[in-house]
């Protein structure tokens, strides 16, 4: 896959790899998806949300998982649920 600069990656979760994510953030240039069930993570700070909207919460995150995820992607994440 070719990685434009700016641009919006959407993902479904059944292509999730780290690797591939950092190569996005290192183009530098965005991704969404969906976390798989078993993602494990470590919650840094929370911020504020309308929850009235429909957002449950708004979080900045790391890796929790193995050495591998970890090593594969190094940088904090945004979790939006």
């Amino acid at each position: 896959m070719i990685i434009e600069a700016g641009a919006i990656y959407i993902m479904d979760s059944g292509y999730l790899g780290f690797t591939r994510l950092h190569k996005i953030y290192t183009a530098p240039a965005f991704f969404v998806t969906r976390a798989k069930a078993n993602f494990s993570r470590k919650r840094i700070y929370s911020q504020p949300v309308d929850k009235a909207a429909g957002v449950q919460c708004d979080q900045i995150v790391i890796l929790k998982g193995g050495y591998y995820a970890r090593k594969d992607y190094p940088e904090k994440l945004q979790r939006i649920r």
